[in-house]
């Protein structure tokens, strides 16, 4: 990954976080009262928790699925390797998932909780 390329990369997984972030814990904050406030604390929480979660998905996660391929990342891959022979070297396939992958995985992992904000400020108008 080039200079440009990762510069590119944290621009747009800032850009996830913060659009999410101000959009979200304001929704959860029209609640109203003192069950507004701390939801939108835990919904941060839970924000902050989803890009740690994501980050973890993304770089840290590493299985293998079989004896000569290694994946990295869960369940958009990041990387794979593979080697030809079992002593051989191992090669590297990067796609384009390298570089969207943790913002991708950020949005699965927030996918719930969001959707459970949305039903409480339903319920709640």
């Amino acid at each position: 990954m080039s200079l440009g390329e990762f510069i590119a990369f944290l621009a747009a997984a800032a850009l996830v976080i913060a659009t999410l972030a101000v959009v979200l814990v304001a929704a959860v904050q029209t609640l109203g009262g003192a069950a507004g406030r701390t939801a939108g604390w835990v919904f941060g929480f839970l924000l902050l928790a989803a890009a740690a979660g994501a980050g973890w998905l993304t770089f840290g996660y590493e299985y293998y699925s079989d004896a000569d391929t290694r994946v990295v990342g869960w369940p958009l891959p990041s990387v794979i390797f593979h080697r030809r022979e079992p002593d051989g070297p191992w090669l590297d396939y990067v796609g384009w998932t390298a570089l969207f992958g943790w913002p991708l995985h950020f949005l699965a992992v927030m996918f719930v909780p969001s959707l459970a904000v949305l039903a409480m400020i339903r319920r709640r108008q």
